[in-house]
């Protein structure tokens, strides 16, 4: 099966990326797509059934958890975000009745929630939570048990700055 991947930013420098972008580049890198694909296929759900592709369905329904977005409002932001069909391995929109089905397909055969803690587990060992913010900023935040922190930590995006001191 050929998988579409993320292309990567065109810049390193997570300086001149947005915090939507180093987000889903931080969750490209986490979690094992190909596996979760294989997951669903074993479970029975049909390649063949979703023309735009499982891999592209299965990042739609997520961009739709950690961004909050309803079936037209997730189509409609594949319109607008040239970002997320990036991510989502489309140069178009998906329709909503096609999300709906995707997802009815998922809850019919008991995947929903199986797919949803195999994501949190992989994001748990690798000592972070996701944590839903406002439609545009998603958290991740350091898992407290598997960071060893007593509450959880916001992740700052940005890599740390040294700043000299006052020489006054």
């Amino acid at each position: 099966m050929a998988l579409l991947t993320w292309p990567r930013p065109l810049t390193d420098d997570p300086a001149c990326m947005t915090h939507r972008a180093l987000f889903l580049d931080r969750i490209e890198r986490l979690l094992p797509w190909e596996t979760l694909i294989q997951q669903l296929i074993d479970a029975g759900v049909a390649e063949d059934h979703f023309p735009a592709g499982l891999n592209t369905h299965l990042r739609i329904h997520c961009l739709q958890q950690w961004f909050t977005y309803t079936d037209p409002a997730v189509e409609e932001a594949l319109y607008e975000i040239p970002l997320f069909c990036a991510f989502c391995g489309t140069e178009t929109s998906v329709e909503g009745k096609r999300i709906n089905e995707f997802r009815d397909t998922l809850d019919g055969l008991g995947l929903l929630d199986s797919l949803h803690d195999r994501v949190n587990q992989t994001l748990q060992a690798a000592g972070l939570t996701l944590k839903p913010g406002r439609v545009e900023d998603p958290v991740l935040l350091r898992h407290p048990v598997a960071a060893g922190l007593g509450d959880p930590v916001a992740l700052d995006p940005r890599p740390e700055i040294s700043v000299p001191m006052d020489r006054a």
